[in-house]
């Protein structure tokens, strides 16, 4: 059945294109607006030709262009359909739902962030999901992103290790939030810890961002440990992928090195410690060159182009029957 439309209602015709004069900048809170006013067919329209959208960049453009009433009317939409919401997160990149809680500045989108993290941990581990993750992190208000630091602690041993969760952890970090960062290093900071996780690929990676993005004194902490246990290092210079922290962990160093003398004194102990440790490793090369401050490694080729880390996923899939009315 479809929901009761005001008087008049019934003449409006959905153009996201005809209000350009009316549309607020990105960001901008929207005013409370009924969610009934625009018919319900003509809603679920909309929101399955923009997941038929192959190219995220043109979804953002087309909900930015939306009026107040069409993007509150999507909202009202998608939050009977809580199985929609979680979809267009697994499967689509989330690029929807963010550019709703993006406009509704992100409080005022709560309902449909609560329907998200009913499904968080499955969301966040999927090639799709993560990337949804982090772009809901992004839209989110302050209290949302702290709902989502505490989700990542929560479950920060089962994201660490995995191939697409630890992308979300990896956003965590670049936030730089005190507590978060603290409660990560609590975890990570132990020899113990750092060389089984920096075995594997999901693992060294948030150990090198958080070496890369933590704020000077946390990233000095774990790098000393790195640099100061014999175990930890001789490890991280000759393992396939841990040799990546041990460079990102130098390159951090260099560049504190010039304004911070406990930098500049943990650099003098690195060359030590890899003459001592990493004479014969095949990595060599590329670690005296990080003590340099000099860029190696993986990323390179894609950083260059200005492509990101992020996993690469194909654009959305079109369920035409999901969604429909």
């Amino acid at each position: 059945m479809q929901p009761a439309v005001p008087p008049g209602a019934h003449t409006y015709r959905w153009n996201p294109y005809a209000h350009a004069a009316e549309v607020p900048t990105a960001g901008t809170v929207l005013p409370v607006l009924p969610t009934a006013a625009l018919p319900s067919s003509e809603v679920w329209a909309v929101i399955m030709s923009l997941r038929s959208e192959k190219k995220d960049a043109v979804i953002d453009e087309r909900m930015n262009q939306m009026s107040p009433m069409e993007v509150r009317a999507i909202y009202g939409a998608l939050l009977e359909r809580p199985d929609v919401v979680v979809e267009l997160c697994v499967l689509e990149r989330g690029n929807i739902v963010a550019q709703v809680m993006t406009r509704f500045g992100g409080d005022g989108a709560s309902e449909l962030f609560d329907v998200v993290m009913t499904k968080d941990i499955d969301i966040a581990k999927g090639q799709s999901g993560c990337i949804a993750m982090t772009r809901i992190y992004d839209a989110g208000s302050p209290a949302q992103r702290e709902a989502l630091d505490a989700f990542c602690l929560a479950h920060f041993d089962t994201l660490v290790l995995h191939e697409f969760g630890n992308y979300v952890v990896q956003r965590v970090l670049e936030e730089q939030n005190e507590a978060s960062t603290a409660a990560i290093l609590a975890r990570i900071g132990h020899a113990r810890v750092l060389i089984p996780l920096s075995a594997t690929k999901a693992g060294s990676h948030v150990i090198e961002k958080f070496v890369k993005v933590a704020p000077e004194d946390s990233a000095l902490t774990l790098i000393a440990i790195i640099i100061k246990s014999a175990d930890v290092l001789s490890h991280l210079a000759h393992d396939n992928v841990g040799n990546y922290v041990l460079q990102a962990s130098l390159r951090r160093l260099a560049t504190l090195a010039s304004t911070s003398p406990a930098a500049f004194g943990l650099l003098e102990e690195a060359q030590h410690q890899v003459v001592a440790l990493a004479a014969n490793s095949r990595f060599l090369p590329n670690i005296k060159r990080s003590m340099m401050g000099q860029q190696t490694g993986r990323g390179n080729k894609f950083q260059a182009h200005g492509m990101s880390l992020m996993p690469q996923v194909p654009g959305p899939v079109y369920h035409a029957g999901v969604g429909a009315h």
